[in-house]
């Protein structure tokens, strides 16, 4: 192998590694917010549950977690009226669900 070809694997190997290291380091960050978004919910902070909504929506991409972003956007969608709080509550233990298989996902990976 050409030492410029062993140059360009190399690099190609670093941009996997980190690009498995964001995933990794998201799907951990995911698992925090949970915990702080039933909290806020329990408390009826709504604003925080939104913002927490709308940050584990895109952590939820970065980690390619497509059921907990798409669950976590239609929590931040209903908060912008929350006029039903049961809904908010459904969705609120929703997200937290598809979070929580996410984890069971990665321990049965290990």
């Amino acid at each position: 192998m050409s030492e410029s070809r062993s140059t360009a694997t190399s690099a190609h190997s670093a941009r996997l590694g980190l690009g498995v290291s964001r995933m990794a380091n998201a799907a951990d960050q995911l698992l925090c917010r949970s915990d702080r978004l039933l909290e806020a919910a329990a408390h009826e902070q709504w604003s925080e549950v939104q913002q927490l909504s709308e940050e584990m929506a895109a952590l939820g991409d970065t980690a390619h977690q497509s059921q907990v972003a798409e669950r976590a956007r239609a929590l931040s969608f209903e908060l912008h009226a929350p006029e039903n709080v049961l809904s908010v509550r459904r969705k609120v233990v929703r997200l937290v669900g598809a979070c929580g298989r996410m984890e069971g996902e990665r321990e049965d990976a290990t």
